[in-house]
């Protein structure tokens, strides 16, 4: 990773620390699921923060600024679905009382849906 600028190899430990946190919470009993699937979030949006620094050197300031410039790049299309079950999980998750987060669902969005942003993201991005 050091052969990558600063700004991106912040963004990518932190999303790597995300990831870790996120894996470790899901080993705990009971499981508090709804958070698991809030990290994943924040992982992904660490890894696309790498991204767009990387391909264009622009900072994302806002949620609504990150789908912008997903839904705008072609190379992104692949995991617009990912991302998008991700911001939408974690949306209800920080925000509705009586959301219910079900475990295969949640590993769903961390195994499937993070893992694909991550591994779209790391593959575009040299070194």
């Amino acid at each position: 990773m050091s052969e990558r600028p600063d700004f991106v190899n912040a963004h990518l430990m932190l999303a790597d620390e995300n990831v870790e946190v996120a894996r470790r919470i899901r080993a705990l009993q009971p499981c508090p699921f709804r958070w698991v699937g809030v990290i994943g979030f924040y992982a992904a949006v660490h890894y696309l923060s790498a991204y767009f620094w990387e391909r264009d050197q622009t900072v994302v300031n806002s949620h609504r600024h990150r789908n912008r410039l997903i839904g705008a790049d072609p190379y992104l299309a692949g995991i617009r679905g990912n991302y998008e079950r991700l911001y939408l999980f974690s949306l209800d998750a920080r925000y509705e009382i009586r959301v219910e987060a079900k475990p295969h669902f949640v590993d769903s969005l961390i195994d499937v849906d993070l893992e694909t942003v991550r591994q779209i993201v790391l593959s575009d991005l040299p070194g």
